[in-house]
């Protein structure tokens, strides 16, 4: 997956799909989905799940997501090699692929013993943020194989019990005596059919008890009912016991003189004519009990041809009795495995603690068949256990409270994970005992509850309300119910653990992303790969890029997009490398950046390295603000101040030239009425008078500057107000040999003082003249323009604004003509200002200059007069004398 990104918000969705996956899917296709995810998630080339041939001792491949890469280029002989070596060494490692990285983790499933690898193929080593997750992932992956082979184990015994079913049906479908279905009853119908065949009047049937080591008659015909219940033979004593343990069969007339009999105390009977007692043996040969029957007198004696009949007829009759204990014991193996499915998937479809444990409480009593039963669950020290769902008991009887295992029956169960039985605990020593006194019964078990080989719990039961002893089928089920019980009570531990710890890192990471949200400073953060991973929403309002457009790039790649100069990227990759190279934090501030069509920018910049646990730089966080707006205010408030400046001292000259100039130009009028008839003094005094109004007129241009005057806003016809200044200045224009253009396309009317804005017009319009000294064209163009604004442009073909001037145009007193005072421009701008409007410039040498002035149709007010203090005399012309 190229350009993926991994943060905890990515990791928590991750682990959410898997749970959600294993909660809905069935358990033969969950590993697959599993290694899908992964496969996707961690930009895998290869997923896959291994096992070892027990026979080959090689790995052979159970389960696999697709592989991204053509079958010729993916190195499977090698990965399989490196797998095998991992079962063996049964350690997870990481190994080279022919230019891929491999992750290997074997695990080892009980009881079985099934040795099963996870391999992960990727182009590129796994980034060490990602260990968590990914032990999470191999985590749940292991317990989906692990109920996988659970559900394979019963399914395997399943078919196996209905297979030996069959065969069994088969065996007492064929054509012989030998038919039934109950042990007792086919039991009863081989006395009865033997006795009749073999025209005998009492026939029994014996069969070893569970020990093997004592006869007694399961059925008999003929037999008084005190013999049946007297009757035990052990093995090898007496006429039974000698076939047993012997194997063959005997013909017996007289016990008394049979030597075969010598030492035997065998009754003897005088209506007994003669008695057989063949062995029954099972299909492997074993002798399960014997077949007797008694001829009363005067019926003839057995004959050998007799025995031999017999001996077929209870060979048939042990395999029947065989086949009808297997059948018995299948159709209670196969209601006892199907009763266990069943509570298996009860417990197994959900991921909700304690409604497993209520269900598990609930299978015990209901389908395992105890009257009473409580669960008990070990903290995480294993040293303190917890009822957590009782059944029968009463509450005062086991509390609620955590207890100590300690040395008592749960400690025993606890620390040799082995049930523990008590069928008497009057006579057993303590603390069987009093934990028996304590649950008020004789008999009770405690059997441990695992989950892969490790106690988590324990279970306590018993019979007490019905009586009923505990046997072992009952114990048998419950083991097995209580360890499939045990898998699904650690898979839903396992599942809220994670939930609670991926909530504690979703909440973190919610509050870091509204703490990174809320700042009003752009921050970024990158991996060692230059990738970014962080990008908030100020770093987006800055750079005007959404952060699905940066998160994932390459930062090179991203920064491409702002069209930067070269230098200027160049400097802003080193700042944030440097960390990475230095391991220290670095500052830079007000740096100027030129990006496409935004203009000149000012930021500061800080770059500072982000360290992993063991402290080296894993990747880097850059800090960047824009205090363009900060710095332009600084460079206007500048500029107002130095204006501040010029004009205090502008009204200084002002006021103290004024009056010697008034007294210089008095007494020259005075002198030239005296001596009128004087041409020669005349013509000087004249000098005199004109050069004093010229500096007058300076004067008043200083104050002029000095004190602007608020605008008096009324509605404006740009065509008459740009059509009026160009008559006005009409001579003026043609006596410079220059041809004047006016475009108003569209009529325009503006809040604006005319007066004002024809003065500017009439400066704009001079220095236009002046720059063509040899003649051109000067246009004048009023457009419409963006956010309910007007231009009004001022355009000339003369000899241009060299580049290094333009900056200083509007700077007062700053000037390249002989005689210019420098403050043309600078009060041009003033006025356009007080209108809230700005002025601009673009000139080329030799080309000509274009002036734009950009004025809101509806000015907002925002200039005041500026009093000097000087006196009313001063703000009028010198007075004609």
């Amino acid at each position: 997956m190229d350009n993926h990104s991994y943060t905890v918000e990515t990791h928590y969705a991750f682990i959410q799909r898997l749970a959600h996956l294993i909660a809905s899917r069935p358990a033969d296709v969950v590993s697959e989905a599993l290694l899908a995810e992964a496969q996707g998630y961690f930009a895998a080339v290869q997923a896959a799940l291994w096992t070892i041939d027990a026979s080959t001792r090689q790995a052979v491949l159970v389960n696999a997501a697709p592989w991204t890469v053509p079958d010729d280029r993916f190195p499977f002989d090698a990965l399989m090699e490196a797998v095998t070596k991992t079962a063996k060494t049964e350690n997870p490692c990481l190994v080279e692929l022919n230019g891929l990285h491999g992750w290997l983790h074997p695990f080892k499933l009980e009881p079985s013993g099934t040795v099963y690898v996870v391999s992960l193929a990727t182009e590129k080593p796994l980034p060490e943020c990602l260990q968590e997750v990914l032990q999470t992932w191999f985590t749940l992956l292991r317990t989906s194989v692990a109920q996988l082979q659970a559900q394979a184990h019963l399914y395997q015994a399943q078919k196996h019990n209905d297979k030996r079913l069959q065969e069994v049906t088969a065996l007492y479908e064929i054509g012989q005596a030998m038919e039934g279905g109950e042990l007792q009853a086919l039991l009863d119908m081989i006395t009865h059919k033997a006795a009749e065949v073999m025209e005998a009047q009492a026939c029994s049937l014996m069969l070893l008890d569970e020990d093997g080591q004592t006869l007694v008659i399961r059925s008999s015909y003929g037999l008084p009912d005190a013999i049946i219940e007297q009757t035990r033979v052990p093995w090898g004593r007496g006429i039974a016991g000698r076939v047993v343990a012997s194997g063959q069969a005997m013909l017996i007339t007289d016990p008394r003189k049979d030597p075969r009999l010598a030492g035997e105390d065998v009754p003897y009977r005088d209506d007994i004519e003669a008695s057989l007692c063949v062995p029954l043996r099972d299909s492997h040969g074993g002798v399960i009990g014997v077949l007797n029957i008694h001829r009363r007198k005067p019926a003839p004696t057995f004959t050998e041809q007799d025995m031999r009949l017999f001996s077929v007829f209870a060979m048939q009759a042990a395999s029947a009795i065989k086949h009808a204990q297997l059948y018995r014991d299948l159709t209670y193996r196969v209601n006892e495995l199907s009763v266990l499915s069943e509570l298996s998937a009860a417990v197994n479809s959900t991921l909700e603690l304690e409604q497993i444990l209520q269900q598990t409480a609930d299978g015990i009593v209901e389908t395992v068949r105890f009257d009473r039963c409580a669960i008990f669950l070990l903290d995480e020290s294993g040293k303190l256990v917890t009822p957590r769902a009782v059944r029968g008991y009463r509450p005062e009887t086991l509390g609620s409270t955590p207890v100590r295992v300690a040395d008592g029956v749960i400690g025993m169960a606890v620390r040799n994970k082995a049930l523990v039985l008590i069928e008497n605990a009057q006579r057993s020593s303590q603390p069987a005992r009093g934990f028996g006194r304590m649950l008020g019964t004789n008999a009770f078990l405690v059997a441990p509850i695992l989950a892969r080989n490790r106690v988590i719990g324990v279970v306590v039961a018993d019979n007490k309300p019905s009586g009923r002893p505990i046997d072992r089928a009952n114990i048998q089920l419950l083991t097995t119910f209580i360890n499939q019980a045990g898998m699904a009570i650690e898979n839903a531990r396992l599942y809220h653990d994670l939930d609670r710890r991926f909530n504690e890192l979703h909440n973190l990471w919610e509050y870091t992303r509204n703490l990174l949200s809320s700042i009003g400073v752009g921050v970024v953060s990158i991996d060692r790969e230059e990738i970014i991973l962080t990008w908030n929403d100020a770093a987006e309002r800055i750079t005007t890029v959404p952060h699905e457009r940066a998160l994932g790039y390459k930062l090179e790649d991203l920064f491409a997009h702002f069209f930067l100069p070269e230098e200027e990227k160049n400097m802003l990759l080193e700042i944030i490398r440097l960390p990475f190279q230095t391991g220290e934090r670095h500052s830079r501030f007000k740096c100027a950046l030129h990006p496409y069509q935004r203009g000149e920018m000012y930021f500061n910049f800080e770059s500072s390295p982000l360290r992993a646990p063991n402290g080296s730089v894993q990747g880097v966080v850059f800090i960047f603000e824009d205090i363009t707006h900060e710095v332009l205010m600084e460079m206007e408030m500048q500029r107002v101040r130095q204006l501040a400046a010029v004009g205090q001292l502008a009204s200084t000259i002002a006021h103290e030239l004024r009056n010697p100039l008034s007294s210089i130009r008095a007494s020259a009028q005075h002198l030239r009425g005296e001596y009128a008839g004087n041409a020669e003094l005349c013509e000087f005094l004249d000098i005199i008078i004109n050069e004093v109004d010229v500096l007058n007129t300076k004067a008043t241009e200083f104050l002029r500057f000095a004190r602007p005057v608020e605008p008096v806003f009324q509605e404006v016809s740009l065509s008459d107000l740009i059509g009026s200044t160009v008559q006005f200045m009409h001579s003026y224009i043609e006596e410079q040999g220059v041809q004047v253009e006016v475009d108003v396309s569209v009529p325009f009317t503006i809040k604006a003082d005319p007066n004002q804005m024809k003065e500017a017009l009439r400066n704009l319009i001079i220095n236009a003249v002046q720059a063509m000294p040899e003649g051109g064209t000067l246009s004048l163009i009023a457009t419409p323009a963006p956010g309910d604004t007007v231009n009004i442009i001022v355009k000339d073909t003369g000899v241009g604004i060299p580049p290094e001037n333009l900056d200083r145009i509007f700077t007062p007193f700053y000037t390249t003509k002989a005689k210019g005072s420098g403050l043309g421009l600078a009060n041009v701008q003033k006025i356009v200002e007080s209108h809230g409007g700005t002025i601009s410039v673009q000139s080329q040498v030799g080309t000509g200059t274009e002036m734009r002035i950009t004025l809101p149709v509806h000015p907002v007010r925002r200039v005041r007069r500026i009093d000097l203090g000087e006196d009313d005399n001063l703000r009028t012309r010198i007075p004609d004398l």
